[in-house]
């Protein structure tokens, strides 16, 4: 009876893990608000802009025009990269994460300032 128990809360924190950890393109394309806090390091990316995620792996937003977006999963979860500027130069990366496992997911900006891009 002691096994199941152990397996039990093993796969449970299991499940959690990956509930927190991998986000899959459906969970996350839609529309975003920039949440900055403070604009130390956040690229000039301003308080409410908008960003929005589409399916074909585009994206468009305020501060970064136009562009295209890629996710790669692993380990330590589900990262982002964004790709946009005239000839696609240009580019930023960064993870997803929610806070207590059930908010809505958020793109992080600078996650020590809480500046973030939260999903409307």
């Amino acid at each position: 009876m002691k096994i199941k128990k152990r397996y039990s809360i093993i796969l449970a924190m299991g499940l959690l893990f990956i509930f927190n950890s991998y986000y899959p393109s459906w969970l996350i394309t839609g529309s975003y608000t920039s949440n900055i806090s403070n604009t130390f390091a956040t690229n000039g990316i301003e308080n409410n802009e908008k960003l929005e995620l589409f399916e074909d792996g585009t994206f468009k937003g305020d501060s970064w025009g136009e562009g295209t977006w890629q996710l790669e999963h692993g380990l330590k979860g589900t990262e982002i990269k964004f790709t946009f500027g005239a000839f696609n130069e240009e580019g930023f990366s960064s993870y997803f994460y929610r806070k207590l496992f059930f908010s809505k997911p958020r793109i992080v900006l600078f996650r020590d300032l809480n500046s973030e891009f939260i999903k409307n």
